[in-house]
């Protein structure tokens, strides 16, 4: 039986989510020892019950069975203290830390920074060879927003990325060097936790208008550990997960003969940008841990046991979406869950679908013949079961 992480990477989101629906709205997956949800009606529920809790600790022991706890000591005391880890009353007070540095004002005043990095790097972009997309604008892209966000130096930058995708492909499930993983993950967790403690020291001494020092203003009562915490999951989920899903809806445009009807109106942009994230997000799973014994669907589901939304599936639910497998550009009604749904729903999506409106409008102005390089082969990354994007996307401006 192929488990899920390696049937994902050998399959397309629409024959992974064909295969996903065939198993049923709920089922057992037996090499993960994970519950799968398929259906979006369950999905919804499970994310937003306070049956289910989003801290995920005993998954990551799981994993590393085997592996002194020693190891992994640095991630999981970053971890743990995440909003997106905690239960109510903690994720209550450390979620409204988080929004404190990125409130509609202090974004709507960041706005002429993300269009300035945006020009920068389409300006660079040759005009008529192939290029790879990823390397030149979807990786350089939130990892300079971002830095921007948190006046990170220049010189910092790759190793941000570096530390926050690693971070990333420990927290995502199924992998194929769960040992290796670890031992990154901890690196990068003792990396960030050690910078993020000096920049606040920093900040202190010398406030400015950046992210630390607004989660500082707002620390009250939680520790600086705490502080960290808010600040590395801002970071690793608003920098990797944001390249990823750029590059799965560029994709996903050009893959379907999008692009030419959004050159032609391109007032359909943030619809088409909605519709792009349904059909192939970035988080391919969502998953939770049941507090108690109980019954979903018929299935049994014990206290203790994980359980995994598939937004691939659940994203393509006949009851919820008309045509659920092709792209409609004019779709009204889009309620993915590509963004979590309930108290922990992504409190950076509307910094990543900023960046994909204002780089997305950019490239149709100046590249309307954009298309794949269909001479080169573009590569999936499956960094782990819960995350996919692309290694490179092969993009030329004329038939070479």
């Amino acid at each position: 039986m192929t488990d899920l992480y390696h049937r994902k990477m050998s399959s397309s989101p629409e024959s992974f989510a064909h295969f996903l629906k065939s198993q049923g709205p709920v089922f057992w997956a037996e090499a993960e020892q994970i519950w799968v949800l398929t259906d979006h009606e369950l999905a919804q529920g499970v994310l937003k019950s306070p049956d289910f809790s989003a801290d995920r600790s005993s998954f990551f022991m799981a994993k590393i069975s085997g592996c002194p706890f020693a190891k992994v000591s640095n991630f999981f005391g970053v971890v743990k203290k995440m909003m997106v880890t905690s239960d109510p009353p903690h994720h209550t007070a450390r979620r409204r830390l988080g929004n404190s540095g990125i409130t509609d004002h202090i974004l709507d005043r960041f706005l002429p920074q993300v269009d300035a990095v945006v020009n920068e790097l389409i300006n660079q972009l040759p005009r008529t060879f192939s290029f790879d997309f990823v390397e030149k604008v979807a990786l350089p892209l939130p990892n300079i927003v971002l830095a921007d966000l948190f006046s990170i130096p220049t010189d910092k930058r790759k190793d941000f990325y570096l530390w926050s995708n690693h971070m990333t492909q420990f927290f995502g499930g199924a992998s194929d060097n769960l040992e290796l993983d670890a031992f990154n993950a901890d690196s990068g967790a003792a990396h960030l936790r050690d910078y993020f403690k000096q920049l606040m020291q920093e900040r202190r001494e010398q406030p400015q208008d950046d992210f630390i020092s607004h989660l500082l203003r707002s620390q009250g009562s939680l520790d600086d550990d705490e502080v960290v915490s808010q600040a590395a999951i801002m970071l690793v989920a608003g920098t990797v997960t944001t390249t990823d899903q750029i590059c799965n809806n560029l994709h996903t445009f050009l893959q379907n003969n999008i692009w030419r009807d959004l050159v032609q109106n391109p007032g359909l942009l943030e619809k088409a940008i909605e519709e792009a994230t349904r059909l192939d997000p970035s988080v391919n799973f969502i998953f939770r841990i049941a507090k108690k014994d109980m019954t979903l669907n018929g299935a049994s589901i014990k206290a203790g046991q994980l359980v995994f939304v598939a937004n691939h599936a659940v994203n393509r639910d006949d009851n919820v979406f008309t045509k659920p497998h092709e792209f409609v550009l004019n779709r009204d009604r889009n309620p993915h869950l590509s963004y979590g749904a309930g108290i922990h729903y992504c409190l950076g999506a509307r910094l990543g679908r900023i960046q994909m409106q204002r780089l997305f409008t950019r490239l149709l102005q100046d590249f309307p013949d954009l298309s794949l390089d269909t001479s080169q082969v573009s590569l999936r990354k499956h960094q782990s079961l819960a995350f996919s994007g692309f290694e490179n996307l092969h993009l030329t401006t004329e038939s070479l």
